[in-house]
């Protein structure tokens, strides 16, 4: 999305962070400070405190991102790193959830990065149940 220039969104904080600019850096030569600089990324270490804040956030992020023209809007969520905002895994999970229907009116690629050894086998579980049309077969309705 960088390369295309294309409004991207990053949520990352740390060491996670971290590697994510070390590997746009080496891999892709691209420099994670130049482009939030330049307006193509915005970095979060969350969307907010709570469900509702969080996804109103999201709706203004991506509201401002498409004044300028139609474009697709990218985002990519390190889970383990959005999880420290919220009181608990269940309050996340309410994010999720709320996040996927909200995302449906945004053109848009989002990828909720869940890392396995961070999360117990019920969060990985509700987290494919929440996104329940990211397979081809539907599996997260086949889930339910």
């Amino acid at each position: 999305g960088l390369k295309a220039h294309q409004a991207c969104f990053l949520v990352a904080t740390g060491a996670v962070l971290d590697r994510y600019a070390r590997a746009l850096r080496e891999d892709h030569e691209i420099d994670l400070g130049a482009a939030e600089r330049g307006g193509l990324l915005t970095v979060l270490d969350g969307p907010g405190r709570d469900p509702a804040q969080a996804i109103a956030n999201w709706e203004r992020l991506f509201g401002k991102a498409l004044a300028g023209g139609p474009m697709v809007l990218r985002l990519v969520g390190e889970m383990a790193c959005v999880r420290r905002i919220f009181p608990s895994d269940a309050e996340m999970m309410r994010f999720e959830e709320a996040f996927d229907v909200m995302a449906k009116r945004f053109p848009g690629v989002w990828l909720c990065q869940y890392d396995a050894r961070e999360f117990d086998g019920e969060i990985m579980l509700r987290a494919l149940k929440a996104h329940p049309d990211m397979y081809a077969q539907h599996l997260g309705g086949f889930l339910n």
